[in-house]
Formats: C-alpha cells, structure tokens, sequence
C-alpha cells in the first residue's frame, strides 16, 4: 500500500504569514542611531523549485535618524532638521530538507534579498545613499527569521506525527457498504517499509511511503479495535513501485449471514414447492456448519396449494472452488420436522431432486453475499473518501478466494488480491 502525504505550499504560506503579521520588527537601533520599522508590503509567498523551499518575502523598511552625531560623526547642528526614508526589498530563504529514518525533518535556510527600492537620505545638500549601513541590519533579522522558518519545519510540520495520523486514519475500520454492512481493515504486514525521498513539487511538497499490509473485510457489527500500531522506520528507496500483492480475510459471522436470510423468498421445483424464512441458526460442529430453518410456505398439489409450516435441519459444507476461486456450499444432508402429509410424501419421493434443489439455492444465497461483499471491497479500493482529509485510490487486477476456513462464529474465506492501492492524506491543517 502506498501511504502518501501531501502538504501543500499554500498551507505553509498561511502559517507564515499569521507568525508574521504585518509589522515584522519596530524599534530604535542605538548601534547606529535610528529607528527602523519592517513591514510586509504583500503576502509573503511560499512556493517549491529546483528541490528546494522558497520563501519570498516582498518588505518595506522605514527609518528616521535619531543621533545623526553618532552615524555620521558630525555635529547635529549642521542637520537640524530630522531625516527619515522609506525603501523596499524582496527577502529571499531557500530551504533544504532532509529527513532521517525516524521521519523526523531536519532543514537548512540559505538568506538572501533584492533591493526594489534603495534608500537615501537628504542631508541638506547631501545625498548619502544608507545601503551600506542598513543591510547588516537586515541581514541579521533574515538571519533570525531563517532559525524560524528551520523550526517550524523541523517542530511546526512533524511529518513522523502526521505520517502517524495518516497510518492510524488508514488502518482503522472504515464502513465501506450500509447494504449489507461491511467494514474494512488495513492492517501492517511483515515486510520492510519503504519510502522515497521528499519531492518538492510546485504546490506542494510530498512524500511517498510503501507499507506492506494485509487487509480485513467483516460483515456486519465492526470487529474489535486492534491496539494502534506504530508506523515502523523506513528503507529509502528511489524507486517505489505502486502494485502490490497481498491477502484479504473475509469475516462471515453466522449471526450476520443468517439475518441476510431471514425474510427471503424460495421457489423450488419449478415453483411446487414455496417458502419464507421466518427464522434461522447457524452453528460448526465437527467441520461442519449446522443450520436450522423455521419456514412457512405452500406445496403445490393438483392444482391446489397446501399450507404448511415446517422445521428443516441442514448440514453443510462450504468450500472453496479452486477451479473459479469462489465460495461454493456442499449439501450433506437434510431432516424434515412437519405435520404436513403432502410434504412429508414430497420428501420421500423426491428426497434427491429436492436436495439438488436446496443445495443449488444455498448456493445462489452465498454467492450473492460473496459477490456484493468482494464488489464493496473493489469499489471501495478504487476509490473512496474516507475523511475529510484521508481517500483511497486503487486499481485491482485480480481478486481470487484460495481458502475458507470454519470458526465458532462464523466463515473465515481468504483471498489474494494484486493491484495498486493509494492511500493519501493532504494536510490542510498544520
């Protein structure tokens, strides 16, 4: 399974821009005699290139002498009047990160800025350009917010906490179907987990992760929570390939199955023979599946039809068919409890078509619970949103049953399943 984490640049554009609000720094620098004032003069832009992240911030910078003695070395009586000016500047950090197997970010800043607009000062006749002056100033500040921005990736993003949510998200059990109700399980396998280095795309910044996994699907009630499992450290790997081969185990509660049952309408022996189900047991005994039937229906006899109520006792077993790789019911053997004559005759005489005739409706009743159980599983692989934030995106190339297996509870069938399966997450929150 691929786990892939997208966080868009946008994103961490809006979180610099509310750590920074529209004034950056106001205050007197005694060093050089003046007061200086940063401000944003547009949304700081925050953007991916050359596998790197570019922040860009566009900055107007106010200044206004206040011991013109001390920066210029001159007596203040030759400039009486009080000099101040306004100019701009584009502040550029590009970001390096890396990761270690822990998936813990670890960043790199590099400072850098563009005059749009140099300063000057008019001092009576003078014009003395203040680059020179003021750009050690602001190269600390960038300095500063450099350290800021290697924190908040390092400490604001935590991709192994996010990695965490995402896992924990994909693994829980997610309803994939209300008709019948079938719950779905991605659970870890065995194998080593792999992922690729961070891609710095022009949106966004990902990463990709392949986790070995096994899948659960359970009709009915959702199984017991699992304890939440860690994502282990990776392998780094290039070159991850999207298709996977893994095993789903199918839970078949016999409670569940025989509330599909309950309710449903037979016609047997070319409609002789009619039945509802009223009510319906399962139970194993010795590898065996035991069921018990309460039906009400009509037998069809010379041109009449007869009531009746009936107790029936089937024994089963169900398998798999290697041949097709689906569920497949083998009749044993079958009792009648009725007081009806005409049904008890109809079982004598008829004893080997009638069973025929019940095993091949079993048949068709697990077949279709098989079908719409495996079809929600397909559908919900190759597509679905689970939250918010977590979908699945798949494409399923084979999906084969190789083994059953009988509990006390119910039908356990396992299946091979190869495709590809996605699981992203985009991060809208930080």
């Amino acid at each position: 399974m691929e786990l892939n984490i997208h966080l868009p640049t946008d994103e961490i554009a809006k979180q610099v821009n509310k750590t920074y609000g529209d004034i950056i720094f106001d205050g007197e620098l005694p060093d050089i005699g003046m007061r200086v004032q940063i401000k944003k003069r547009e949304a700081i832009q925050v953007f991916c290139e050359d596998g790197l992240l570019h922040v860009h911030a566009p900055l107007e910078i106010y200044t206004k002498i206040i011991w013109k003695e001390k920066l210029l070395g001159i007596l203040d009586a030759i400039t009486p009047n009080v000099e101040e000016t306004d100019f701009e500047i584009t502040a550029r950090f590009e970001t390096a990160i890396k990761e270690d197997s822990r998936w813990r970010l670890h960043a790199a800043t590099e400072i850098d800025f563009d005059w749009d607009r140099k300063p000057k000062w008019n001092l009576v006749v003078f014009k003395v350009r203040i680059s020179a002056i003021i750009k050690p100033f602001i190269r600390s500040k960038m300095e500063e917010v450099a350290e800021q921005i290697n924190h908040f990736i390092e400490k604001g993003i935590q991709l192994e906490r996010h990695a965490q949510t995402a896992w924990e998200v994909a693994s829980a059990h997610v309803q994939i179907s209300t008709d019948p109700v079938i719950w779905l399980n991605i659970q870890p396998g065995e194998e080593d987990t792999l992922r690729r280095a961070i891609h710095f795309g022009k949106n966004e910044i990902s990463t990709q992760i392949s986790v070995p996994t096994k899948l659960m699907a359970h009709l009915g009630s959702p199984p017991p929570t699992r304890p939440q499992s860690v994502l282990p450290p990776f392998l780094e790997e290039d070159d991850i390939s999207p298709s996977f081969k893994t095993t789903v185990t199918s839970v078949l509660p016999f409670k569940e199955l025989c509330a599909l049952f309950i309710g449903e309408d037979v016609s047997l022996d070319k409609d002789r023979l009619r039945f509802h189900v009223r009510s319906l047991g399962m139970k194993l005994k010795a590898d065996k599946l035991n069921t018990s039937l309460s039906l009400e229906g009509s037998i069809k006899r010379l041109g009449r039809r007869f009531p009746f109520r009936l107790i029936m006792f089937v024994t089963t077993q169900p398998q798999i068919d290697e041949d097709l790789g689906r569920v497949r019911i083998k009749l044993l053997d079958h009792a009648f409890l009725t007081p009806n004559w005409w049904l008890r005759l109809y079982n004598r005489l008829a004893k080997k078509s009638f069973k025929k005739e019940v095993e091949k409706e079993l048949n068709l009743f697990i077949e279709s619970i098989d079908k719409r159980v495996v079809g929600e599983i397909q559908q919900a692989l190759q597509g679905q949103q689970i939250d918010e934030l977590l979908s699945l995106h798949g494409k399923l190339k084979q999906f084969q049953h190789v083994s059953l297996n009988l509990t006390d509870h119910g039908i356990e069938i396992s299946s091979d399943l190869q495709g590809e399966l996605e699981v992203k997450i985009t991060l809208d929150e930080l």
